[in-house]
């Protein structure tokens, strides 16, 4: 079953097949979703979105599991989700600015071609961090277009909304109304 869950995940998470994914997960065993990190990743996405000092240390420790495999992909969703994670809920084992230069460090990949959607995340996720915490308005702005634009060519229209909501936030916040 993880076999077929491990690369499926992610493409269904894009289809909004949240429930059969999580259902295929809560079928296993608990020993089983601990042990693999993108089983505790998608187990993490698939739930209601919630924030606390657990999903932020699961989501540290699935982060750091891929680092020590050296899965780029892995490491680019599960930083995608670790950022937000921590912003909206407060709770950060490291600063957030530390988190977003490590995810800025990580799109020096050669990889990254192999993977645009969780570049996207990523690219989001760093923007949400500029806009909201570490008040670099512009380059949160910037981040936030250019996670859009990929959206936008891979076909994934939700994902390019939000960008380009923030990004409208953020150029509203410099008062750049109009290009807003």
């Amino acid at each position: 079953a993880v076999a077929i869950i491990e690369p499926l995940g992610m493409e269904y998470l894009s289809k909004g097949r949240r429930s059969d994914l999580s259902q295929w997960i809560c079928a296993l065993p608990n020993e089983i979703i601990q042990q693999n990190p993108w089983l505790l990743l998608y187990q993490n996405m698939v739930q209601p979105y919630s924030v606390g000092t657990e999903t932020v240390r699961s989501l540290e420790k699935v982060c750091e599991r891929f680092k020590q495999r050296k899965e780029t992909r892995g490491i680019l969703a599960s930083l995608a989700r670790l950022i937000p994670v921590s912003i909206h809920s407060g709770v950060h084992f490291r600063p957030i600015v530390q988190l977003i230069k490590e995810a800025e460090a990580s799109l020096q990949s050669s990889e990254l071609e192999k993977y645009p959607r969780e570049r996207g995340m990523l690219l989001y996720a760093i923007g949400t961090g500029y806009l909201l915490v570490e008040g670099d308005i512009r380059k949160g702005i910037q981040f936030c277009q250019t996670a859009s634009r990929l959206f936008s060519q891979i076909k994934e229209i939700n994902l390019q909304v939000n960008a380009q909501a923030l990004s409208a936030l953020g150029l509203v916040q410099i008062g750049e109304f109009s290009l807003a």
